[in-house]
């Protein structure tokens, strides 16, 4: 709800999270890999 109420900056939004444990973190990296294509990312 809080994501949707936000205004667009430079055609996004801003996410912040706290991460406090590598689970956490395993699950912003794959939220990221989901906007991002992931270095080394090759499309054949």
């Amino acid at each position: 709800e809080i994501y949707k109420q936000s205004k667009p900056f430079n055609g996004g939004r801003w996410l912040m999270i706290d991460v406090k444990t590598p689970e956490i973190l395993n699950d912003v990296k794959e939220l990221i890999c989901i906007r991002t294509k992931p270095i080394g990312f090759k499309r054949y």
